[in-house]
């Protein structure tokens, strides 16, 4: 379930028309158009029309979990379920009936995340950008109670409300690491706030912000660093933390308010203990960086609740303490085998009863625990799991089921069931990879690897005798049965570059890679005996390929490269088919070319032709999907043809999308976010 705020112009599902990219390598792009010679109409093409497509997208799932950008960003509301982030949504989890809702309204990355611990009812969450949003929403609905831009630049860090949840602190990106406080106006609802008093901050980065035992009391922490404010008027004034011979200034990834003190954690795995702006005392906690704190209360029989104190490290322990920083419990992931990729914690939150533990690792894994056993609860599997490191681009859709394969520059493969919405399998690659395939029986999977991350690289050099040869510009080919297990079926390394997209023959019998080299490999695919022979490349592209498409019969590659060129190939000679005209008529078994006739319609004008990253026509030829380096998922109809052809925009994604793909029914479209490495399940009514 989403949320659709109708008044706001980035709805979830809102029709637009054609808008400005604005980049002047557009320039070039549209002055310079060599495809344009190789596009020709069908015989009998269908009549334009630019109508928007008969077709409503709703968000029906998000997979992924912000570990990155933002921490201590994962907790219980006060029905219990499960609120978080990732890319520019917001998300509540219900367990029990397995649904989400959204909070959609971001324009950018979510970075920062609070919620307010007094009744668990309220979220406020901060976005990068120029001119960044703070946004307070129900903890429940996702419904927005308010939004406040008018300060903050470049990214809002850090955010905390205070203990009686009347006020609201922010730490902005900009060179002084700016402060606000925004105070409510609307009698606890936060459906008006205003700006109560600014300040600067320190010049070092920020990591968290917190209210002390006030809501006039303030700390704010970060690299060697933590500064304790009062609110005086409109102003707020700080000093700074002094730590003497009890400890050494050091970076402090988080703090909080515990009791009479204030905690802050700190790189060198101890908790500092802060009494005013006195280090008071040191306690040995972790081995490695204490990444989050956070305090609750329990109940605890005759002497009513009692406050307890979590902290998360680096070390992937989760430690309970109590009011003398005694040692109460230890969760040790890496003792509980929980999270196969990595177990750095990113945030820890207790639910209202103190028996569920709820733990986020820098791994984007979500992890529920029973507190009095200290078992994983779900089957002793992470509750959701996700891409963790650089860029997502790799997806394939199963050929007969509504599954979908993804790749990423974290080096796992990931299969996903849309019915059930989970993970279902997850293994490790032995390279970054950002390109895969399904064979048309599904019995095979093939992997390109490498990956640029946004930049191109020179050529490497060979490999020194006794070093790993580098797999960019290979591919393995993986039977779905041996998923979990490291069994390689085929593997190769034909390319100089990375492996940008790959794709089997509908026989069959032909499976295609195209790489940064510039080039498209071919191997021939025995039946039967999955054996695979390189056969000659087509090399006729003069810049890097970027999408291609094989013809019904599997007689004909269509691409499009890094030049804009639009170019055909025959598959049994490798040669280039030089007169577009001779397949006008050509039926293609996909259609993920950003050039060619039927897609002319999605360009804007001003458009960078880079600016869209992905397309996909549906099995019914009837509606064509785009993801584009706005963050928009685009809905148009098929064929495109006319300029300033309407279309229905889907929001949610942070930046980039880097690939979307319908399932074989056309009941569904997955999209994946490149930076934001979440994928969204969009429902088609």
């Amino acid at each position: 379930m989403s949320l659709v705020e109708t008044e706001e112009t980035t709805d979830l599902s809102a029709e637009s028309e054609e808008e400005s990219f604005d980049d002047p390598a557009g320039d070039e792009f549209m002055a310079v158009k060599p495809w344009i010679g190789a596009i020709v109409a069908p015989t009998n093409a269908a009549t334009p029309n630019s109508r928007e497509p008969d077709v409503r997208p709703e968000l029906e799932w998000v997979y992924g979990y912000q570990s990155e950008m933002s921490q201590q960003n994962l907790v219980y509301n006060a029905q219990d379920e499960i609120v978080y982030h990732t890319a520019a949504v917001g998300i509540i989890y219900d367990s029990t009936n397995h649904l989400q809702k959204h909070h959609v309204g971001h324009n950018d990355d979510i970075i920062s995340f609070a919620v307010c611990d007094a009744k668990r009812n309220l979220i406020a969450t901060g976005e990068r950008g120029k001119k960044p949003a703070l946004r307070v929403w129900d903890a429940h609905t996702g419904e927005l109670r308010c939004e406040l831009r008018e300060f903050h630049a470049r990214g809002i860090l850090s955010l905390a409300f205070s203990s009686d949840f009347t006020r609201l602190v922010s730490v902005g990106d900009d060179d002084d690491h700016s402060l606000a406080v925004w105070s409510d106006a609307s009698n606890g609802s936060w459906a008006l706030a205003k700006l109560l008093a600014t300040g600067k901050g320190d010049k070092a980065i920020n990591r968290f912000a917190s209210f002390g035992a006030n809501a006039d009391t303030i700390i704010t922490g970060g690299v060697k660093h933590v500064l304790f404010w009062t609110v005086q008027g409109k102003t707020i004034v700080s000093k700074r933390g002094i730590v003497g011979k009890q400890g050494s200034l050091q970076t402090f990834p988080s703090g909080c308010n515990f009791g009479g003190d204030f905690v802050t954690g700190t790189a060198g795995g101890e908790l500092y203990v802060w009494r005013g702006n006195d280090l008071s005392r040191a306690v040995k906690a972790h081995d490695g960086e204490v990444r989050v704190v956070t305090s609750t209360t329990l109940a605890d029989s005759p002497a009513g609740k009692a406050p307890v104190l979590l902290s998360g490290g680096k070390d992937g322990r989760v430690i309970m303490w109590n009011s003398a920083y005694q040692s109460l419990k230890c969760f040790d992931l890496d003792a509980m085998h929980v999270g196969s990729f990595g177990r750095i914690i990113n945030s820890v939150f207790l639910n209202s009863t103190g028996r569920n533990l709820l733990v986020g690792t820098c791994s984007s894994d979500i992890i529920e625990i029973d507190v009095s056993s200290g078992s994983v609860l779900n089957g002793g599997q992470p509750l959701f799991s996700g891409h963790f490191a650089m860029e997502l681009w790799g997806l394939a859709v199963h050929p007969s089921q509504r599954e979908f394969v993804t790749v990423g520059d974290d080096r796992t493969l990931r299969v996903w069931d849309m019915d059930a919405k989970r993970l279902i399998q997850a293994r490790a690659l032995p390279a970054k990879a950002r390109a895969c395939a399904y064979s048309p029986d599904s019995e095979l999977v093939a992997v390109g690897f490498g990956g640029d991350n946004g930049v191109r690289q020179r050529r490497k050099p060979a490999p020194k005798q006794g070093q790993t040869q580098s797999r960019e510009g290979g591919f393995a080919v993986l039977r779905v049965r041996d998923l979990n297990t490291d069994n390689i079926l085929f593997e190769d390394k034909p390319a100089k570059e990375w492996i940008s997209d790959v794709k089997f023959s509908p026989c069959g019998n032909t499976l295609a890679l195209c790489s940064h080299d510039n080039s498209i490999y071919l191997y021939s695919v025995s039946s039967g005996t999955s054996e695979f022979k390189k056969r000659k490349p087509f090399s006729k592209h003069n810049s890097y390929i970027t999408h291609f498409d094989f013809s019904e019969d599997s007689s004909y590659l269509q691409s499009n490269c890094g030049a804009y060129e639009y170019l055909f190939c025959d598959t049994a000679s490798s040669s280039h088919v030089s007169r577009a005209s001779s397949l006008r008529d050509v039926k293609w078994a996909t259609w993920t070319c950003t050039l060619g006739w039927p897609v002319q319609g999605i360009w804007p004008e001003c458009a960078d032709g880079t600016d869209i990253n992905a397309v996909c026509a549906s099995s019914s030829r009837t509606i064509l999907a785009s993801g584009d380096d706005s963050g928009n998922v685009k809905f148009f109809r098929y064929p495109c043809i006319p300029k300033g052809s309407k279309f229905i925009a889907c929001r949610g994604h942070a930046s980039h999308v880097a690939n979307v793909r319908f399932s074989f029914d056309d009941k569904y479209l997955i999209s994946v976010g490149g930076n934001d490495r979440s994928i969204f399940q969009w429902k088609l009514t």
